[in-house]
């Protein structure tokens, strides 16, 4: 199962469908994201503590427990189907990384993201889409 950001952060901070997120790596489903996911969770974690939604204390020690939940692998090799993606469903190409992962491993993508998921609804690729919580 490749598995976003938008879920990984669920693991991170406490909000909406945590619990669900966190059932996900409980049920011992081997969880894979392309190295992009350090990134944007580290971005989503740095924006809370500065807008002061998090304390910044801890915030790295947060950060750091990312990586021992997921299989982290080279994102390098779906970045040009990424961007065709992106191009095509007129959407933003970090989300298509993870779908283009899913893509090319012949796997699933876990996503809390509905927008995205919407977008995917009438596509070929709509059928690796696992919404958490919807589908999930």
């Amino acid at each position: 199962m490749i598995v976003d950001a938008s879920v990984a952060f669920k693991w991170l901070v406490k909000e909406a469908d945590s619990d669900l997120a966190i059932a996900w790596v409980a049920s011992g489903e081997p969880l894979v994201a392309p190295l992009l996911i350090l990134s944007e969770t580290g971005h989503a974690l740095s924006k809370r503590v500065r807008r002061g939604e998090l304390a910044a204390a801890g915030a790295d020690e947060t950060f750091s427990r990312l990586p021992a939940l997921i299989t982290l692998i080279d994102d390098a090799p779906f970045m040009g189907r990424a961007f065709e993606l992106s191009v095509a469903l007129r959407h933003a190409f970090y989300d298509c990384v993870y779908l283009a992962a899913a893509e090319a491993l012949g796997d699933r993508l876990l996503t809390a993201d509905e927008v995205f998921a919407g977008k995917l609804a009438d596509h070929p690729l709509g059928g690796l889409v696992t919404v958490l919580g919807r589908d999930a």
